[in-house]
């Protein structure tokens, strides 16, 4: 009887997966599909995290 009210959900256009908010669905398309986009561009653009993070 409540299905009119629910929040929309995002969905992953790749594997349909829903999430109730938009970070979560970027995130997951960041971390499971490796999503092409302005945000995941800051992870990949100097090679590895790790190297930055080592260096002191």
């Amino acid at each position: 009887m409540g299905m009119n009210n629910r929040k929309k959900l995002f969905e992953c256009d790749i594997c349909q997966r829903r999430y109730f908010k938009e970070g979560c669905l970027k995130l997951h398309k960041i971390l499971c599909h490796e999503f092409d986009s302005v945000l995941s561009q800051k992870f990949t653009d100097k090679g590895n995290i790790a190297d930055g993070i080592e260096e002191k």
